[in-house]
């Protein structure tokens, strides 16, 4: 389903739903108790968008669980979501529901079953960690829990969900993403102290790491374990195609790196809707030779894998680039439209691309992370040589 449709459903439709419940709520639902929280045995999890920022939930998840080992924890997220939360071991996967997000119809079908579902298992509160989505509000009174947690900021304008939470948690912009997410725990009293011992590297079985290796030999009979392997992500999520820095700067990087050392191997990535624009982009490289064409042809284990058999990591601000943060490889990530103050991953091994120009960041959650910027001069002015001079240290 296409995201500009679910945007404007969400709001058109989505505000005058949240101001019916928000009546309803008053008139008919007795208010519940602000202090039994720690008594919760079944939490409900909602975070539908974004790879990147699922990463960055689960810091909020483990931090949950460990204060609460014997609390069941569900996850409610999108089908193209699962792979990512199961890697992350966010819950068991008889806890974890997914919904269909193909088309409207299968939504609303998906979204409806899964509220049967957990209407059955009588959930005590649900965590909503979507920013200001009308529809994860609306689910989570649907599900009719005792307990309702979520973003809120009633004064500011253009982001209205009704009045219906038990605990809203004001929005801080001013906050890395991690921290938001964290702030969604302290009705539950629990706090984050260390962003490392709450997103752990992930573990890959050699095994995994073999078999990738295997399928990098089969695509380029040129690679062998003396190769170093540079990842390259020239893609963003559909959320935000404004994130790309220019192909043709991805095509002049690609053959400067190749130049500096011909062991040096680019391995581009990206998902089934990603591979034309990333064999357009391959195209224009002068020694393909060294380049692997990876794209729909890895899961995200295998991807995890990946990180750590390479030596660096280029990329748009997407989520592979927190699921790289994970890993021990070296990352170098684009800004521009977005802030890197939001959204660096956490990771020790981080370098960030940002002008800081005075239009950015021109995405956000207050317009919906839609931007009528035509021409991203914010990632144009990051040059290529400035690029390659940080990274050539590292290849």
């Amino acid at each position: 389903m296409r995201i500009k449709l679910m945007r404007k459903i969400d709001y058109y439709l989505g505000i005058p739903i949240c101001y019916f419940i928000s009546i309803i709520n008053k008139l008919i639902v007795f208010p519940s108790k602000k202090n039994n929280l720690k008594n919760c045995r079944k939490v409900l999890f909602i975070k539908f968008l974004g790879m990147g920022s699922i990463v960055l939930a689960s810091s909020a998840l483990k931090l949950f669980k460990a204060q609460y080992p014997s609390c069941k924890i569900y996850f409610m997220t999108f089908n193209k979501n699962k792979d990512i939360c199961e890697l992350l071991d966010l819950t068991s996967n008889q806890y974890l529901l997914t919904v269909d997000e193909s088309s409207l119809i299968s939504i609303i079908i998906g979204t409806l079953k899964n509220i049967i579902i957990l209407r059955r298992q009588k959930i005590d509160a649900v965590i909503d960690m979507e920013f200001f989505s009308r529809a994860t509000a609306i689910i989570s009174f649907l599900i009719s829990p005792a307990y309702r947690v979520g973003f809120c900021n009633p004064n500011t304008k253009g982001l209205y969900r009704g009045n219906f939470l038990t605990h809203p948690v004001r929005y801080n912009c001013y906050k890395h993403t991690i921290d938001i997410f964290g702030a969604l725990l302290k009705p539950f009293d629990v706090q984050r102290k260390n962003k490392e011992i709450f997103l752990p590297k992930i573990k890959i079985d050699e095994k995994t790491k073999e078999e990738v290796f295997c399928k990098l030999k089969k695509i380029n009979c040129n690679v062998d374990r003396k190769s170093r392997l540079i990842i390259i992500n020239v893609n963003s999520s559909k959320l935000a195609t404004l994130r790309k820095w220019p192909k043709e700067n991805f095509i002049i990087l690609a053959d400067k790196i190749i130049d500096y050392n011909h062991e040096n191997f680019l391995i581009f990535i990206g998902d089934k809707a990603d591979k034309q624009y990333v064999t357009s982009c391959i195209s224009g490289i002068k020694n393909k030779n060294n380049v692997l064409n990876l794209s729909s042809k890895i899961n995200i284990r295998e991807l995890t894998a990946l990180f750590y058999s390479s030596k660096v990591f280029i990329t748009n601000d997407s989520g592979p680039a927190h699921l790289a943060g994970l890993t021990d490889i070296n990352i170098f990530v684009f800004f521009g439209p977005e802030t890197p103050v939001l959204y660096r991953p956490i990771s020790d091994r981080v370098a960030v691309f940002y002008k800081n120009f005075y239009c950015s960041p021109c995405l956000t959650i207050y317009n919906g992370k839609y931007s009528t910027c035509k021409n991203n001069e914010c990632l144009r002015g990051i040059g290529v040589n400035e690029v390659f001079y940080k990274i050539k240290d590292y290849i």
